[in-house]
């Protein structure tokens, strides 16, 4: 994705695009070309105003990591449970495949039909789920939650 694609997914002119974000045309003009990049602020303001990721906007692409394979997988963030450990919805996490897991680790559970992340925390035999919100909400794992798997990595989008 780029400004270009962007603009045109939004049926935008150079001239509208410019006017939206109050800049001239021939700046829009200079960031589709490659000549110049928006400043830091300009591509945040352009990514919350089209609902895009900053990436998205610079034309970064994102791609797995060298060597990823079958034991990693990737998710979207259904919900802000983890807001507090700078998570959020529609970030994407990457997962690594484990057999052993600690307390204290932040993994991925399937949970409900619906796969999400969260702290295990264990006490005893006993593990327990909990969220990164204050206060955190803490849930005692059922039969049916299954960990698939560690977080190794997330691929945050500014809003």
């Amino acid at each position: 994705m780029s400004i270009k694609a962007i603009r045109k997914e939004l049926g935008l002119s150079q001239m509208d695009f410019a006017r939206l974000f109050g800049v001239h045309q021939t700046a829009v003009s200079q960031w589709e070309t490659g000549r110049t990049s928006p400043d830091t602020e300009m591509a945040i303001q352009i990514a919350r105003g089209t609902g895009r990721s900053v990436d998205e906007v610079l034309g970064v692409e994102t791609r797995r990591r060298a060597g990823a394979d079958e034991s990693e997988i990737e998710i979207v963030m259904p919900d802000d449970r983890m807001a507090g450990a700078r998570i959020r919805k529609g970030d994407r996490v990457y997962v690594r495949k484990m057999d052993e897991y600690k307390s204290g680790s932040l993994v991925l559970v399937h949970r409900n039909g619906e796969a999400t992340v969260r702290y295990l925390t264990c006490i005893g035999e006993t593990n327990y789920l909990m969220d990164a919100q204050t206060p955190p909400a803490i849930e005692k794992m059922n039969a049916e939650d299954q960990i698939c798997g560690i977080v190794c990595g997330a691929y945050v989008s500014f809003r």
